[in-house]
């Protein structure tokens, strides 16, 4: 039997979530991040620290996925531009 919603309170408003935009970049994100592992080499000791927080992050990081869906966004643009 499927749960009675409660009467007494209205009902609550959905959360907002960032999920949508990351199940959009998820394979550019990922190939992001197997870029950075691939050239996170360097003698200064702080790049591979920061560049394993960036990829442990997921993706999922501040700088990650805005970058990336403003560089979708440039191309679309671009490409609606230059089709007609």
């Amino acid at each position: 039997m499927a749960p009675l919603p409660a009467i007494d309170r209205p009902p609550q408003p959905a959360q907002p979530s960032l999920e949508p935009l990351f199940a959009l970049l998820g394979a550019d994100l990922d190939r992001v991040n197997r870029l950075i592992v691939a050239r996170m080499h360097s003698p200064v000791a702080l790049i591979p620290q920061l560049a394993g927080h960036i990829v442990s992050a997921g993706g999922r990081s501040a700088s990650t996925a805005p970058i990336r869906l403003a560089a979708a966004n440039s191309a679309a643009v671009f490409a609606s531009m230059t089709s007609r």
